[in-house]
């Protein structure tokens, strides 16, 4: 299967511990509630921050 995008069902949140992410980025955090996922391979990519002034242009 191929990635796809997707609102991240509360199973999931749970299971990968997205709260617990959420936490570690109280600055520029998104808290976003939706990923792009890779089942078959248990992978996914999420935004999870973004840069402020001189970093407005850097994600992780």
């Amino acid at each position: 299967m191929a990635f796809i995008n997707e609102f991240i069902p509360e199973a999931d949140i749970k299971k990968y511990g997205i709260e617990e992410i959420n936490k570690k980025y109280i600055v520029g955090g998104t808290k976003s509630g939706q990923w792009t996922i890779d089942r078959d391979r248990d992978i996914y990519l999420r935004c999870v921050a973004r840069g402020r002034e001189e970093y407005r242009s850097e994600s992780t």
